[in-house]
């Protein structure tokens, strides 16, 4: 597998479940190729949040 990772982006995600009330807390990674900013990077993952992005080998 070759490929160009520049970063590993780490964040916390919480969640409360709007009828139930349950409190969920989760880590999230991210490997990446990305190099800017953590700004950059968060809205990155904002983006692809609901993607499922290929892989090119």
């Amino acid at each position: 597998m070759a490929g160009n990772f520049r970063s590993i982006l780490c964040y916390d995600k919480q969640t409360e479940h709007l009828v139930s009330g349950k409190k969920t807390q989760e880590t999230c990674y991210h490997i990446s190729n990305l190099t800017g900013s953590a700004s950059e990077a968060a809205m990155a993952v904002r983006a692809a949040h609901w993607k499922i992005l290929p892989f090119a080998a």
